[in-house]
């Protein structure tokens, strides 16, 4: 604004030529881009190599020295046994997931990525003006702040609905599945402990992130406790029905984990309705919100969603039997 481009170029150009007086290699690569100096390019290319050669040279000598050590020293017997702890099955296989996931990026960045999004967006709504975000973006629409109640929790599972953990991880068992099918325990627990580890990761972030919203619109207490066991049966329906795909579309014989976690078929049949629907559900649940009680709408969802996750928990408990 107020052709203030050039003044913008010339603040840059003298903070360039401030940091050129202060670290030599950026003048050596303005110099070599802008000119250019074919010494400068040289300087810059013989100290990148020599210092990535030192810095190589030091830690190799470092590192052998450390993993020489560790061959050729015995273990302190000073070791201790503590107590163990003790977890029922289904606890034990959900800890299982937990260990798998904190041992994989892949896992970790595409199951964590809808929580991530969802804690940003709990966190900043208590520092925006609600208001003001509706009317920037519907403009002049008649909607007002509570007629967008009813569509906070199903605004948040969109975040938290993205990627169900239960998707994939039946399939991330791969060549080791015989190992499962020999322990004694059945499908169906090994499906519930899969099941319960998904509600573990996402209902903390989806409570969270429901409460804040609440908050910050200034939702009635009713309201907030409905959308809360709203949120929670959201999250038990994600969970169901993402475990539905991952038993029915169950693929084992993948070589990288990516094939499973992002090309899987499970994930593509579980992702696209999700999110369709949630869609459809927030354009349904604010005009169903100007006809009747926010309240009202709350619990007709309720018992929907509840209803929709029973069924897909007990198709996976027959899935588990054949």
């Amino acid at each position: 604004r107020d052709d203030k481009v050039e003044q913008t170029l010339e603040q840059i150009s003298d903070i360039t030529d401030r940091i050129t007086g202060v670290y030599l290699p950026v003048k050596w690569f303005a110099d070599a881009v802008t000119k250019p100096d074919i010494i400068s390019m040289l300087l810059l290319i013989v100290v990148s190599v020599a210092l990535f050669a030192g810095v190589f040279y030091i830690v190799g000598r470092s590192y052998r020295k450390i993993n020489s050590a560790m061959k050729s020293h015995a273990a302190s017997k000073g070791f201790v046994m503590k107590e163990q702890r003790q977890r029922s099955v289904l606890n034990a296989i959900a800890f299982k997931e937990l260990k798998r996931m904190t041992g994989s990026t892949t896992y970790m960045t595409n199951a964590s990525i809808g929580e991530l999004f969802c804690l940003i967006a709990g966190i900043a709504v208590l520092f925006v003006n609600i208001d003001n975000v509706i009317k920037s973006v519907l403009k002049d629409a008649l909607i007002t702040k509570e007629m967008l109640f009813p569509a906070i929790p199903f605004i948040i599972y969109f975040f938290i609905g993205m990627v169900a953990t239960t998707t994939f991880t039946p399939s991330l068992e791969g060549k080791n599945y015989w190992i499962v099918q020999s322990l004694p325990i059945r499908k169906k627990t090994l499906y519930q402990g899969k099941m319960l580890f998904n509600m573990y990761f996402s209902v903390p972030f989806a409570l969270f992130a429901t409460i804040t919203f609440c908050i910050s619109a200034k939702v009635p207490f009713i309201s907030t406790i409905l959308f809360i066991i709203l949120s929670l049966a959201l999250c038990a329906f994600s969970t169901a029905f993402g475990c539905v795909c991952g038993v029915r579309h169950m693929k084992l014989d993948w070589e990288n984990e990516v094939e499973v976690i992002k090309q899987g078929a499970a994930v593509v049949i579980y992702l696209f309705p999700n999110m369709f629907a949630t869609m459809a559900l927030v354009v349904l649940v604010v005009i169903l919100g100007t006809q009747i009680s926010i309240n009202l709408v709350a619990v007709i969802m309720i018992l929907i969603v509840s209803v929709l996750a029973l069924l897909c928990y007990l198709r996976v408990m027959r899935l588990a039997k054949e």
